[in-house]
């Protein structure tokens, strides 16, 4: 019987696989206010469309719970920054990690065996904060998926214009070491076209995407599904996207050995 490895302090545990549909998550709380919470639903019926079983968590931000790879999964809530998924962008043979995990990331390749067979077969490469006007101020975002995201069924990546200008050498680099496909994109109003939820199974891509999204109009051999209302105030409007509200996994039992709360979403609870 296949299964998944939880990395924790004290070890790995392992949690088996009976079913292996994916499980869709998104944050919605109860008490979520009247710009955000149609935003959310929204999402959450995106998410229906895929067919898959579909859950809602009083967590915001459930991308940010925990992160996998090689059937290995990373907490945040016992890594600190290292199982937030803002902060990494997965690709075929690298990952694209933010600079400000740089030195948890190899502290942990030194010393914990787990640590190296979660980034094996990789090239890690690190993105800088990119600068982000807000008003009057100016605010460092370290969450690298707020401005770049990829779709692996056409092993293309997407990155917002203006920091794909300021760091053209790191996205040259990707194209020429690993073939990918990097596609400008602008930024309406300030907002995260590239924070997108990529899920694969049995091969296949699906990307759930804020609606109008560039990749709705781009072959990247993804089925694209897009929401049917347009996503700007979660938790405020230049908070997060699609990408930061969702997260998947193969079983409920990984919510449940992480604490994590959540309720089956469906008709009934559409129209709530």
């Amino acid at each position: 019987m296949r299964a998944i490895g939880i990395i924790t302090p004290n070890g790995l545990e392992e949690i088996a696989l009976d079913n292996t549909t994916p499980k869709l998550i998104f944050g919605l709380k109860k008490n979520a206010g009247k710009l955000s919470k149609p935003e959310r639903k929204a999402i959450g019926h995106a998410l229906k469309k895929t067919g898959f079983d579909v859950y809602a968590t009083q967590e915001n931000w459930p991308n940010d719970a925990y992160v996998e790879r090689n059937g290995l999964y990373i907490p945040n809530r016992y890594f600190e920054g290292l199982g937030k998924g803002g902060n990494y962008v997965f690709g075929d043979g690298f990952v694209l990690a933010s600079e400000s995990i740089r030195e948890e990331i190899e502290k942990k390749l030194r010393d914990d065996e787990r640590f190296r067979r979660f980034f094996s077969d990789a090239e890690i490469l690190y993105a800088p904060n990119r600068p982000f006007n807000f008003g009057d101020n100016v605010f460092d975002l370290s969450h690298i998926d707020l401005t770049v995201g990829y779709v692996p069924s056409g092993n293309a990546l997407f990155v917002e214009v203006d920091y794909y200008a300021q760091n053209e050498t790191l996205f040259r680099g990707i194209r020429e070491r690993h073939g990918v496909n990097v596609n400008a994109v602008k930024c309406l109003d300030g907002l995260f076209p590239n924070n997108f939820l990529v899920i694969q199974y049995n091969g296949k891509s699906i990307v759930i995407a804020n609606q109008n999204n560039p990749l709705c109009s781009t072959n990247t051999g993804a089925e694209v599904i897009g929401t049917d209302r347009f996503i700007e105030e979660i938790p405020f409007r230049y908070g997060g996207s699609v990408k930061c509200a969702t997260n998947y996994s193969p079983t409920t039992k990984l919510w449940d050995a992480l604490g994590i709360e959540y309720r089956r979403w469906g008709i009934r609870q559409e129209a709530e």
